[in-house]
């Protein structure tokens, strides 16, 4: 029969074995390093500029003065997992007016597209349906949009640019902070860019008149100078300052007529609100100090465990003596 110590040896031993089993396959179950949460409340990003110039709908037309808001808004749908989940942006752009809202409407689309939770990187095509009514098409999806890498680095990132409707290089040039929490900045640089060769839509081509009674084809161009507010910890995007430019051109990009003119940035209140639910997304610290505990306590207690259980019995033995003989 076993000696009391070394049954309580041999508990010990059990017991550290199973707090470093736990320690080690912990992180398999509980997914608390700043991953983006499927809990989100705040997700939208209102971008605003008080003296933006849009034509009064999409394509050709008089270009006026006017108030402009811009809106990101974020929903996580199913499917969702671990790793990955459904994204679905809503983009919009209105002027600020006594209007209807379809009257306000500057643009509009909507894309759901599979994320990386972790890196914030598209997983597959992206589909996208405009404010037209059109059918959904779909588009090749590449590099990130509503989430940066946990973490980011002070590097450069491949952007998502739906007007584009590509990605183009986002380098890291300063690291500020707002509202307690340090937020890396990222400069996006598009230049005008010929929007018809990229893709085909009604509004990418016009024509214009010439000086002698005839017609040219004009073609929209694009251009971009945008800077991503990126939470250094949760890779989340809570501010954007933008200057965004359209026109028509002729085919070597001279300008012919404006049709959008916006210098925005992220209204206050949005901003705020979304600092603030950066701050309480966790970014795996307390579970990692919780598995350094699990992990060290567990190694002491099968170090402790396995001396008593094999050395323990050793001295009890030695320390007894047999019986006396009387002679």
């Amino acid at each position: 029969m076993l000696a009391k110590s070394r049954i309580f040896s041999v508990l010990l031993l059990g017991l550290g074995a199973a707090l470093v089993t736990w320690g080690l396959v912990s992180p398999h179950f509980f997914h608390d390093d700043g991953r983006l949460p499927l809990s989100l409340e705040d997700t939208t990003l209102t971008v605003r500029d008080e003296n933006a110039r849009t034509t009064l709908n999409p394509g050709p037309g008089e270009i006026l003065p006017a108030a402009v808001i811009r809106q990101h808004h974020v929903e996580l749908l199913d499917p969702a997992d671990a790793e990955t989940v459904t994204v679905r942006i809503g983009s919009t752009m209105m002027r600020e007016a006594n209007e209807e809202d379809i009257e306000r409407l500057v643009e509009a689309s909507v894309w759901s597209f599979v994320m990386d939770r972790t890196t914030g990187e598209a997983v597959g095509p992206a589909t996208m349906t405009s404010q037209l009514g059109l059918p959904p098409v779909e588009v090749p999806m590449t590099g990130l949009w509503a989430k940066f890498p946990t973490d980011p680095g002070k590097t450069t990132y491949e952007v998502f640019d739906g007007t584009l409707r590509g990605s183009a290089p986002a380098v890291y040039t300063d690291t500020v902070e707002r509202g307690g929490r340090q937020l890396n900045i990222y400069r996006q640089t598009i230049e005008p860019t010929n929007l018809a060769t990229r893709y085909a839509d009604m509004f990418n081509t016009t024509t214009f008149e010439t000086g002698d009674g005839g017609t040219e084809p004009g073609y929209l161009f694009y251009s971009a100078d945008r800077d991503w507010y990126v939470d250094t910890e949760t890779g989340l995007v809570v501010d954007i300052h933008e200057n965004l430019e359209t026109y028509y051109g002729t085919r070597t990009g001279e300008p012919r007529e404006q049709v959008l003119v916006f210098t925005g940035e992220g209204t206050e209140e949005s901003v705020d609100r979304l600092i603030t639910q950066a701050e309480r997304i966790p970014d795996g610290s307390e579970q990692r100090a919780v598995i350094t505990v699990l992990l060290i306590t567990g190694a002491v207690l099968m170090i402790i465990g396995l001396i008593g259980a094999l050395f323990g019995g050793r001295r009890r033995r030695r320390g007894t003596t047999g019986p006396v003989r009387n002679t």
